[in-house]
């Protein structure tokens, strides 16, 4: 669909990832994992993939592929090894192989070592930096695939930018993550009807002193309504957690575990999330009718 402009769509099988079908190894898996989005309306990087190929608006995204040998020219668009090959093994039923794409910058060997930073942008020229160190600049690649820059790995920053005409502040930038101190908690918008149809996420990300999300982290999130709101559910994407949606405890996946809530009624009320070893935080909501 990409490569050959007589066709004008793709249907994509799935947009988010779906409860059941749980695809290769089955049970204890859950989840269908093979959309764009996860359960909680988060990108996947198959899903800043395609963004890449179709947005209308610049876009920058930078991921880590920890594939030994991913460094170089790109030989194809589906986003490293592990995506390229995952409907071929859904299709024969065998197990996938090992993932190699991260949306983080904290490997867990911190010791230098071959990284490769990946790129998905659909502008004509991009920048990459690590630690502030240009690598240089390279043009889009005549089938979109992604660029690549092979670095020895470094804790720090990374960072990628459009250089196009215009585009102005369009970038991304992956940081390495330090021991987790406290949780950050953001809802996606402050106000929320009280209907059954209404709701909003609240996330909770597990943070080092730096504001930056813990990808290793698995803290247990404890959240907690009070005022006019109600708890819903809470879940973390992951594939495999057993854990009733209907519980207020959720370990972070990722780093990141999420509420769902709803009003109770018009008025305010507040979201408390805490875990052992880790600041509290809280965000107030108003509720409507």
């Amino acid at each position: 669909m990409r490569d050959y402009a007589p066709y004008s769509g793709m249907f994509l099988w799935t947009g988010i990832d779906y409860l059941g079908e749980a695809d290769r190894a089955g049970w204890p898996n859950i989840s269908r994992p093979t959309g764009l989005l996860d359960r909680t309306g988060m990108q996947h990087i198959r899903g800043m993939q395609r963004e890449s190929w179709w947005s209308e608006k610049p876009v920058v995204h930078v991921v880590r592929n920890a594939d030994i040998n991913a460094a170089g020219p790109a030989t194809d668009g589906a986003g490293g090894p592990n995506q390229s090959v995952l409907p071929t093994m859904i299709a024969a039923a065998t197990p996938a192989p090992p993932v190699a794409l991260f949306d983080d910058w904290t490997p867990a060997d911190q010791t230098p070592h071959t990284e490769t930073i990946e790129v998905y942008s659909n502008c004509r020229t991009v920048e990459a930096f690590l630690n502030g160190k240009s690598l240089g600049v390279l043009p889009i690649n005549k089938d979109a695939a992604p660029r690549r820059w092979g670095v020895q790995y470094a804790p720090g920053e990374v960072r990628a930018v459009c250089k196009d005409a215009g585009a102005t502040n369009v970038s991304d930038t992956l940081r390495t993550a330090g021991a987790p101190v406290t949780i950050a908690l953001a809802a996606d918008k402050p106000t929320v009807g009280s209907t059954f149809d209404d709701m909003t996420y609240v996330r909770a990300r597990v943070v080092d002193a730096k504001g930056v999300t813990v990808p290793a982290a698995t803290n247990v999130v404890r959240f907690k309504v009070t005022g006019a709101g109600e708890l819903i559910a809470t879940d973390n994407a992951s594939f495999d957690d057993h854990n009733p949606f209907s519980s207020p405890d959720r370990s972070a996946n990722n780093g990141v575990a999420v509420a769902l809530v709803r009003g109770a009624g018009a008025g305010t009320f507040k979201v408390e999330a805490r875990g052992d070893g880790l600041k509290a935080a809280a965000v107030q909501l108003r509720s409507t009718k």
